[in-house]
């Protein structure tokens, strides 16, 4: 069998989960004998990697278009177009790629399996411009012979809302990170981790952290890795920075900018808690790396995480300050113990649920080979 997925950006770039969730993905169905073929572009790529010819990775024939801006990624469409004929199915993770756009109606008209990973882009919230509206009536019309992918049960109410019986089925994300326990507390240090941009509503939790009863006078920062992706969002990571200093939290609060690879992972286990208090996640793949490393998460309902409620390995809150404010002096209060089986908790969800490798979830083998011919 063999797969293609066409996707703007893609690892080794650590911007947005879709593509470290392809990544892990293809890796795992390479090692099952699945042949992978991945065309991207080279956006935010190192200059070690070969562009524009086909190279042999751990998870697949990966294809690097030279691109400036991967919203226009002109060649890797034409290179999409040649490599559709020689696969199974086509498996896209945009609605609202060019990427997709171009091509989705060539692999219906080959008859191939096409499958649909919108990773979020049919939230209401998300569909927020015009154009928007009238791309997804063009997928009204093909909706047929469309497979839509949701990575939980809030995005499959998503995309029913849109499409009358639509065919799809449910995974969430998985990586294939190796699991680190930790044995002792590090650090007393909160986490964010992503892409800064004001949906992920950071503004919320440095108020919360200035309202609590503990935070100031402990020994904790909260420490804010990573960039705008935007020009615009520059002014929301301005805003960030004039909200510590009114609040006289420059030195509780450290922007230290994007962090890569391994030292993401170290950041995570040294961490005392990953905090998010996003408007909305699909999913959230930095929870998962978080777990993967045994430290636990606090994030608001705008992500759907109950489950870190269920089995405690974190608090999933209303994305408000006050809340927010509570929830951080719990964490602040737990005693070594408590602490070290929430991180036990954590790293337990994570190889339970979330390991590609070992979670009684994932079954993508079983749907790929649903769709052999």
């Amino acid at each position: 069998m063999k797969i293609l997925f066409p996707i703007a950006i893609f690892y080794p770039t650590t911007i947005g989960g879709p593509s470290s969730s392809v990544y892990w993905l293809s890796k795992y169905l390479k090692k099952n004998g699945i042949n992978c073929y991945i065309v991207t572009t080279n956006f935010k790529v190192p200059n070690n990697y070969n562009t524009n010819t086909w190279i042999n990775l751990d998870c697949g024939f990966v294809y690097y278009t030279k691109s400036k801006n991967p919203k226009f990624p002109i060649y890797a469409v034409y290179i999409t177009y040649k490599t559709i004929p020689k696969c199974d199915i086509v498996h896209y993770s945009s609605a609202y790629s060019l990427l997709t756009l171009f091509t989705i109606i060539y692999s219906i008209l080959l008859k191939k399996t096409v499958i649909l990973s919108p990773r979020g882009e049919f939230f209401e919230e998300a569909i927020d411009k015009f154009v928007k509206k009238i791309i997804i009536k063009f997928y009204i019309l093909i909706k047929n012979k469309i497979v839509f992918h949701a990575t939980s049960n809030e995005e499959v109410n998503a995309i029913t809302k849109l499409f009358k019986n639509p065919n799809i089925f449910t995974q969430p994300n998985f990586i294939n990170e190796l699991p680190r326990e930790k044995k002792q507390v590090f650090s007393k240090d909160f986490v964010y981790l992503g892409i800064i941009y004001d949906i992920k509503k950071i503004e919320n939790t440095i108020i919360a952290l200035y309202k609590s009863k503990y935070f100031v006078n402990s020994i904790s920062n909260f420490i804010i890795a990573g960039k705008p992706l935007r020009k615009i969002d520059y002014l929301y990571l301005n805003y960030l920075h004039d909200l510590t200093k009114k609040y006289n939290l420059e030195n509780k609060i450290k922007f230290i900018g994007e962090i890569y690879n391994q030292n993401k992972y170290n950041l995570l286990y040294n961490a005392y808690f990953l905090i998010l208090s996003s408007d909305r996640e699909n999913f959230g793949n930095v929870i998962i790396e978080a777990l993967s490393q045994s430290t636990p998460v606090i994030v608001s309902k705008g992500a759907p995480w109950e489950i870190l409620n269920i089995y405690k390995a974190g608090w999933w809150v209303n994305n408000d300050p006050d809340k927010l404010s509570e929830i951080i002096d719990k964490a602040l209060l737990l005693d070594e113990n408590s602490y070290l089986e929430m991180c036990s908790n954590a790293l337990y969800l994570y190889n339970k649920f979330y390991n590609i490798n070992t979670s009684e979830n994932n079954i993508w083998l079983k749907i790929y080979n649903s769709f052999k011919k």
